[in-house]
């Protein structure tokens, strides 16, 4: 389940007093090139993005020119 949905979810379940909580690994090393690889993959099937920007992008992450960001949801509540 998408982390955005989490909240809505959790009241839908009847929790109460329901937080969220973000926590962000921020990537300049390359250590999440296996999932922006991965996400390549979808990103050449939905055809909106060309294989050249694709392969851009993929060798900037690899050279250090960009950074990636992997947001972690923590949703809790009371039952």
């Amino acid at each position: 389940m998408a982390g955005r949905k989490l909240y809505g979810s959790f009241r839908d379940a009847g929790f109460e007093d329901v937080r969220v909580q973000v926590s962000v690994l921020t990537d300049t090393v390359g250590f999440l090139l296996p999932i922006l690889t991965n996400m390549a993959t979808y990103a050449r099937a939905c055809g909106r993005l060309d294989e050249q920007t694709i392969a851009g992008c993929l060798r900037d992450v690899q050279a250090g020119r960009h950074f990636a960001l992997l947001p972690q949801f923590l949703v809790t509540g009371r039952g």
